[in-house]
């Protein structure tokens, strides 16, 4: 009986012992993630929301920037370009938000957005204001892209995807 005790608590440690190191390479993998999230100047292809006669979802490209500070939130600034018509129309804002990791799916929220200038539309045309972007952070091989939804303080929402 003795014998057979031994053996298990063997067992149990050896089981431990191995789901520890699956679950470190995971952590590790996801700390890769972040921290690559963060050297990167993002360029995203989105369908935003505008206010008007001229509203609806329009193509817009956005440049994200993020500075990860290490213990899952961050800051980072984001511009926005509206082509239309003869003219190219930009916003800018700072950003802040948090890490996640739900059941190995990760990723960021970007929840508090500042204003820092925006071009002025054509009569009958407005820009709405960002309230949240959720974006979920793919790695294919040695490829890594963000696929996402924003949404605005209107209701509106949309995908962005960025690379």
């Amino acid at each position: 009986m003795l014998k057979f005790l031994t053996k298990l608590i063997s067992v149990i440690i050896f089981i431990a012992f191995a789901m520890n190191i699956r679950i470190a390479a995971a952590d590790e993998l996801t700390e890769k993630k972040f921290k690559f999230l963060g050297n990167v100047t993002w360029e995203c292809d989105d369908r935003f929301a505008f206010d008007g006669a001229e509203g609806g979802l329009h193509d817009t490209t956005s440049a994200l920037k993020f500075d990860m500070d290490g213990n899952g939130r961050f800051t980072g600034f984001m511009s926005t370009s509206l082509p239309y018509g003869e003219g190219q129309f930009n916003r800018r804002y700072t950003f802040s938000g948090y890490e996640f990791d739900e059941d190995g799916k990760v990723g960021v929220v970007i929840d508090n957005f500042t204003l820092i200038s925006r071009d002025n539309l054509p009569e009958g045309f407005g820009w709405r204001d960002l309230d949240r972007i959720t974006y979920y952070i793919n790695l294919v091989d040695d490829a890594m892209s963000l696929e996402g939804v924003w949404e605005d303080k209107s209701g509106g929402h949309s995908r962005t995807d960025c690379g």
